[in-house]
Order: C-alpha cells, then structure tokens, then sequence
C-alpha cells in the first residue's frame, strides 16, 4: 500500500496549473524527455533528471536538496523497478505525463510536467493509477 511521502515543497514545485482530464495531445518531443527521466530514474542518474529543470525548479530545488530528497524516495519506495507507459495530459503549453511505476518496496504515479520548451517544471510522486 502506497505510503504518504512528505517532500520539500520545492519537489513539488507547480507551475500553477490545474489537471485536467485525459486524452489531450502531447507536443512533439516531450514524451520523449518524460522517457528519458525514466530512464534516468532506473539508473539513479540525478544529474540527467536535473538536467531538464526549468529556471524555476533549478532555483528552488539545488543539488544538495534534491539529493536529500530522492534519498528519501529511495528510503520509502525502494529502487525503481518499472513504469508503464504514461497517461498524458495537456493544460496550454504544459504537458503532463503520469508514469505508473513498480518500486522495490511500493507502487506510485511519478507526474512529470513539461513546459513548451521541453524544460521540466513539476516533479511529483503519487499513489498509483493503475
């Protein structure tokens, strides 16, 4: 069962928008980076992840407090097994990717918010949509 994980806001860090439904179209290319952070994830590759951080997610998160964080992820949910392939969802110019993820210990929906210019906006961790 999917455990509460408390972050520091700054991983949560929201452009502002709201979800909504599913089923809008994705622009060219950021399924492919949502891909890669997956990818990024399942080797433990935190440099490639913050790579992709916009302005503001590079301001609020530094390196040293990301690392903290995803040691937390990693302490709670264990390593990264698997995801499925995403649901997308788009809200203007930002593209929304939930991942269905398999950890070692749990299950949760890692949510990826792409801005228009393929930067990296929002990061989250959630109980599963299965």
């Amino acid at each position: 069962m999917f455990r509460k994980l408390i972050f520091s806001p700054c991983i949560l860090l929201a452009v502002g928008f709201a979800i909504p439904g599913v089923g809008a179209q994705e622009p060219g290319g950021a399924r492919a980076a949502g891909d890669a952070i997956i990818d990024a994830f399942k080797r433990d590759d935190l440099a490639a992840i913050e790579a992709h951080f916009d302005a503001a997610m590079k301001q609020g998160m530094t390196h040293e407090k990301f690392v903290g964080v995803m040691s937390e992820v990693k302490r709670k949910l264990g390593a990264l097994k698997s995801c499925a392939a995403p649901i997308s969802q788009q809200q203007g110019a930002i593209s929304v990717f939930d991942y269905p993820c398999e950890f070692a210990a749990d299950k949760a929906t890692i949510r990826l918010a792409y801005k228009a210019d393929l930067t990296l906006g929002g990061l989250f961790f959630l109980p599963p949509k299965f």
